[in-house]
């Protein structure tokens, strides 16, 4: 994963080597679930949309804080060889 060193420089930190994808990809590219029905997209992905978002209100029930709290949820995949380790976010 990338780290801000004490120089400022973001740097590999070796403590994570996966890939990952935001669950919310399209509301990141910009609009609402409307404006992007109206550019075409399709209900398995207004419906996973939907779903990521029921699951972070289901998170943000849990630990007490509102939705818009809560960080995008990720898809991440490891491939042979990758790792993770426990470490603070920056």
């Amino acid at each position: 994963s990338l780290q801000t060193s004490r120089t400022g420089q973001q740097v590999q930190d070796g403590r994570r080597t996966s890939s990952s994808c935001a669950v919310h990809w399209p509301l990141l590219l910009g609009g609402n679930l409307e404006e992007l029905r109206e550019r075409g997209m399709s209900s398995e992905v207004e419906e996973e949309l939907r779903l990521a978002e029921d699951i972070s209100a289901v998170c943000a029930r849990v630990v007490g804080v509102e939705a818009s709290r809560i960080e995008p949820l990720q898809l991440v995949k490891y491939t042979p060889g990758q790792f993770y380790r426990a470490h603070l976010d920056t």
